[in-house]
């Protein structure tokens, strides 16, 4: 779900380390480059996709089949109970550009524009050739296609992009193939307007593009499939929160929420999405916000611990996602245990600045002599420290409020760099005459699901029901379409 680095962690600007796995806001963490297979391969393993959806909807099987051969094959079955939340696979909104200026849509020969609003007075349905270029002014939007074709809505009016019946189900958008439709949405900004772009799709098309950037290529099936019912329940549960509060889109397509990047050919996450198809986590009848990030370091972390807890937040307070003693499979992970060394004015700096952006005590800070774990969960994982200056004054700061300060970006210090970025909240300092060491552990805000650990528990022959009842305990796998 995701600090999407991650899942909710945020990497704050930083470019990591040649591919890890991502900490999206589920999971808070990156992207990865996926190697390309050869076209044909490629191609054969989309058409086997669309050919197991089709066949599943024409024939009226549900996915409990092609499960239960997938965990029989890994030495377990899951129990699965099948409510019906949903009478048929919902869509998701995914914003994919935020604030731009120009976006080019194509994909297909021809495209239908038309208000996004049904019934509006404002704009009416148009063909328009592709490539589509659509720039925002202040008038309005305006769609050029290359035959000359000029069209521009009065400002206000949003627009959805989609191909025409007879030429598919996607679009192209800036040169990313994605699954559905774009909606492009005006918004004034100052002296300039600038537009949002964001996808209406299947959840299940979406699932598959969010596996191949949260996980590497050649890991094992059991971990895609934890991966994707992870993922699904957390897009799910960000879906139903984003529409009760009126919001135009439900996710973003970055380590704000999770990390897409559109349509898939690869296999794995094709196959793993299909076979999980509508599986996602409850908790006392209410869909689970199933964080996950890149690595736990050995110690899971409290949602309460991280996130609010307060009035419409309630649901981090939701007893699978709270920190656990619990068997951990990370200890090959590249961020498994890591040390950085910053000058302490640097340190000092980053806290105060950090304290001002949200208002709290911390930008009094002067210079920093101890950084003390104040408080640990029931997994011994810090959920608070004591940070305390020269003047013997006291801070207390919830660990990802101090793993977020010393990555905040001050101006005229060096930029955050993979060598000096403190990768989670889970740490030692020793504060020296003029620098400060930090030791941690693991990589992101370490709720939910570890992706290191659900690697090596496939590793060790675990199957993804298993993994998911380790992670999320007391959380139920349910069929919701």
């Amino acid at each position: 779900m995701q600090t999407r680095y991650n899942s909710k962690s945020k990497h704050l600007g930083v470019t990591p380390p040649s591919p890890s796995p991502s900490l999206s806001r589920a999971s808070r963490s990156t992207a990865l480059n996926c190697r390309k297979t050869s076209r044909a391969h490629t191609s054969l393993a989309y058409a086997s996709f669309l050919c197991l959806a089709v066949v599943g909807t024409l024939l009226g099987t549900s996915s409990c089949g092609a499960i239960e051969r997938v965990t029989d094959a890994a030495k377990g079955t899951p129990k699965v109970r099948t409510v019906k939340m949903y009478t048929t696979e919902p869509n998701v909104r995914v914003r994919i550009h935020s604030a731009v200026p120009k976006v080019t849509i194509d994909g297909v020969p021809t495209l239908v524009v038309r208000p996004k609003t049904v019934g509006s007075t404002v704009g009416r349905a148009e063909s328009m050739a592709a490539p589509l270029v659509i720039t925002s002014s202040r008038n309005g939007l305006i769609f050029t296609d290359p035959k000359g074709k000029k069209v521009q809505w009065p400002a206000g009016q949003d627009a959805e992009i989609l191909p025409t019946a007879s030429e598919g189900t996607s679009v192209r958008i800036d040169g990313v193939n994605y699954p559905g439709f774009a909606i492009v949405s005006s918004k004034a900004d100052g002296n300039a307007t600038t537009m949002d772009v964001i996808v209406d799709m299947p959840i299940e098309a979406y699932i598959p593009g969010v596996l191949s950037h949260e996980l590497w290529k050649d890991w094992p099936r059991q971990t895609y499939e934890c991966q994707a019912v992870a993922a699904r329940s957390y897009a799910v549960h960000e879906r139903e929160r984003s529409r009760r509060e009126g919001k135009p889109f439900d996710l973003e397509d970055t380590t704000a929420d999770q990390v897409f990047g559109g349509t898939t050919k690869l296999r794995m996450p094709m196959e793993t999405a299909q076979a999980t198809r509508g599986l996602i986590l409850t908790w006392r009848g209410e869909v689970l916000r199933a964080y996950y990030s890149s690595q736990c370091g050995g110690r899971s972390a409290s949602a309460a611990a991280v996130w609010s807890t307060s009035q419409r937040f309630e649901f981090n307070e939701a007893e699978p996602i709270q920190g656990k003693p619990r068997p951990h499979y990370c200890q090959r992970s590249p961020r498994y245990r890591w040390e950085v060394t910053r000058p302490d004015d640097d340190v000092n700096q980053r806290l105060r600045a950090y304290g001002r952006m949200r208002n709290t005590d911390l930008q009094n800070v002067t210079r920093v002599r101890k950084i003390e774990i104040n408080e640990r969960n029931d997994a011994d994982r810090p959920n608070t420290y004591t940070v305390t200056d020269d003047r013997d004054r006291e801070y207390i700061v919830r660990a990802e409020d101090l793993r977020a300060a010393l990555n905040h970006a001050v101006k005229g210090l060096p930029a955050i760099t993979p060598e000096t970025i403190v990768h989670s909240g889970d740490l030692e300092a020793e504060v020296w005459a003029n620098t400060i060491r930090f030791r941690g552990r693991g990589w992101g805000h370490g709720v939910g699901m570890c992706q290191w650990c659900a690697k090596g528990m496939a590793d060790a022959g675990m199957d993804w029901a298993s993994m998911i009842k380790t992670f999320y305990p007391e959380a139920e796998v349910v069929k919701a379409w």
